[in-house]
């Protein structure tokens, strides 16, 4: 049984995501259960524990970011003592992986501006993330003055996003859908 248990241990490949296991712990319990799975290891009467595990070697993974969105994958090695009345065995070093969890940009939303007579409002983008802070510029045409200025989720007046600032800029903090900019300019 033990001798059965090795071999099925050993001719198994073993990698696990960032977000199952990426602590040695982690790595210990995820190995366990893995094992305790694996076709025919049941009929060997062996359970396996994280206790039975010992890591040789283990470098954690990296998470994706914005920078490098596939993130650095990690490694570990590990051996399993394996026991089961007198008898007993040590599996050879095996070496694992774990997968980096790929970065996943966040929603970018549109801003737009609705039609504006008399005078401009700019964003200083057309889309942004939420969270950010958008900076309206606001130019009067010749003669004119800001009247009023407001800015609602797109096709929904009634949901006011909050604006801040005086003169001829404005900024607000990107919510999580796209924004519509009005406004009005007086003589």
């Amino acid at each position: 049984a033990v001798t059965t248990a090795k071999e099925l241990i050993e001719n198994e490949q073993f990698s696990f995501n960032q977000v199952d296991g990426n602590t040695e712990v982690a790595i210990k319990q995820q190995l366990a259960n893995t094992i305790n799975t694996l076709p025919g290891m049941s009929g060997t009467g062996i359970t396996v524990s994280a206790n039975d595990i010992a890591i040789n070697a283990f470098s954690a993974a990296v998470a994706g970011t914005s920078g490098n969105p596939n993130g650095t994958n990690g490694t570990f090695s590990f051996i399993v003592d394996l026991g089961k009345g007198a008898s007993s065995k040590t599996t050879a070093s095996k070496d694992g992986s774990i997968t980096a969890t790929t970065y996943v940009a966040p929603a970018a939303y549109s801003i737009e501006t609705a039609a504006i007579i008399n005078g401009l409002v700019t964003p200083d983008v057309t889309s942004s993330v939420a969270g950010e802070t958008v900076t309206l510029t606001i130019a009067p045409a010749d003669g004119f003055e800001l009247n009023t200025i407001k800015a609602y989720k797109t096709g929904e007046t009634a949901t006011v996003v909050t604006l801040f600032g005086t003169g001829n800029a404005r900024i607000f903090t990107m919510p999580a859908y796209p924004v519509t900019v009005s406004a009005t300019f007086k003589k």
